[in-house]
């Protein structure tokens, strides 16, 4: 598979967002030492601490090449993309893209029985 928007191969991953929270504590004892000359609160001393870490539910496939989004417009043959967390990929191909309509519409011809009507 190629990627659109820069031509590379065979460099997808599925992709998931993470929402994390931090804080950093504040003084808010209102001494004039725990205050900026501007009127800011300092922070206390120490660097920013992570809070919790939540997974969004979204997984999606992209190019690790240019970090795009591939969506399923942009393959051609490829009808659906199922991710699962546990098992990997699923590219459910489209039976109708693998075939212009004329073509098609040959082969149905000489793959039907008896008992069908004429297309």
């Amino acid at each position: 598979m190629k990627c659109r928007s820069c031509e590379r191969e065979n460099i997808f991953s599925v992709s998931r967002d993470i929402i994390v929270t931090e804080y950093r504590n504040v003084y808010t004892d209102g001494k004039q030492e725990h205050k900026t000359r501007d009127g800011y609160n300092k922070y206390k001393s120490g660097g920013w601490k992570v809070e919790e870490k939540n997974p969004t539910n979204k997984m999606y496939l992209r190019c690790n090449a240019c970090e795009k989004e591939v969506l399923v417009e942009h393959l051609k043959g490829i009808g659906e993309i199922k991710t699962d967390e546990k098992k990997g990929v699923m590219f459910v191909s489209n039976m109708f893209d693998k075939w212009d309509e004329a073509e098609f519409v040959e082969k149905r011809k000489y793959s039907r029985r008896k008992t069908d009507k004429k297309i």
